[in-house]
């Protein structure tokens, strides 16, 4: 029989790759949405020259806005962001890996979630939704004081310092939340229209999957070593459990970060989300990373597996 049950860990650190990958997607969604709801470029035919032009400048855009919107500062911290969960879920693990198994753990990590790799993927799938006409337009509200200072705020987030920070003042921010009502509403209908708590648990998942693949793959014989299919049927038996864990996660995330912003700014900003074009590309963009996150776990996954010896 295969161990599924209490090694299974879901270590707590995974909530600040959760969030700072599903903040920095959503508002890449509401830059694009802003480019949307302004007049569309009319194009004439254009010449082989004129496409390949295009395609070079939509390339540059998109390096550009991905750089600009947090996705690629999120996706660079999720190798060492990993790393960090793993030494906390050590701490309660039944057995340390000792000093070479932990050097492969984290070579596996760094392969299978490297960022060269998962920026190529995101880039790749991303171009695929947005038309070349809409990248200046994206940049625009990037460009601006509100689209910079929130930017600012999501790449501190990936910062372990101010992570923790938001963590241990977590509860006075909640409190604080509950004597303002308008702010709070604010706050959990942006959660709910960027769909930022179930695609955090979704993120939660998939890291939590690949790295107790990889810790687990050292501590039971091959015939007991449970699948990345059974970890996964595990963590996702207790996604209420995570799910209400990472609303939390959200609430004080943003109340910190968005605390400078006023109440109009943070309805502007509510206002795109849950326009129709808002909710399609929310789940386009948010599909993305759901998808290479999991393509990365089970990647991870295989690569953990020790190597046979031969028969």
């Amino acid at each position: 029989m295969r161990h599924t049950d209490t090694s299974v860990q879901t270590p707590p650190k995974y909530a600040r790759l959760a969030v700072g990958l599903w903040i920095a997607a959503g508002l890449f969604c509401l830059n694009v949405l802003e480019a949307r709801a302004e007049s569309a470029i009319r194009t004439k035919p254009a010449t082989t020259a004129e496409r390949a032009a295009t395609a070079d400048a939509q390339s540059t855009q998109l390096r550009v806005l991905m750089e600009k919107s947090g996705a690629s500062a999120a996706l660079d911290a999720v190798p060492e962001n990993m790393k960090r969960g793993i030494d906390e879920a050590l701490k309660k693990a039944p057995k340390r890996p000792d000093v070479e198994q932990l050097r492969r753990l984290y070579a596996v990590i760094d392969t299978a979630y490297a960022p060269e790799k998962t920026k190529a993927m995101f880039f790749q799938r991303l171009s695929e939704k947005i038309p070349p006409e809409l990248g200046a337009k994206i940049l625009v509200f990037l460009d601006s004081p509100l689209g910079r200072r929130i930017v600012e705020q999501e790449k501190r987030w990936q910062d372990p310092k101010v992570f923790a920070e938001i963590q241990a003042n977590a509860a006075k921010l909640i409190a604080e939340l509950g004597g303002n009502t308008t702010r709070l509403a604010l706050y959990q209908s942006l959660d709910q229209a960027l769909e930022l708590t179930p695609n955090a648990v979704k993120s939660f998942i998939s890291t939590a999957m690949a790295v107790n693949a990889a810790l687990l793959s050292g501590q039971f014989e091959m015939q007991n070593r449970p699948t990345l299919a059974e970890i996964q049927k595990n963590l996702e038996s207790q996604q209420f459990a995570i799910a209400s864990a990472m609303s939390q996660t959200m609430l004080s995330s943003m109340a910190y970060a968005y605390r400078n912003l006023s109440e109009a700014e943070l309805n502007a900003y509510l206002q795109f989300a849950l326009s129709p074009e808002g909710k399609d590309f929310t789940r386009e963009s948010s599909a993305i990373l759901s998808q290479i996150m999991m393509e990365c776990a089970y990647d991870a996954g295989k690569l953990a597996q020790p190597e046979q010896p031969p028969i």
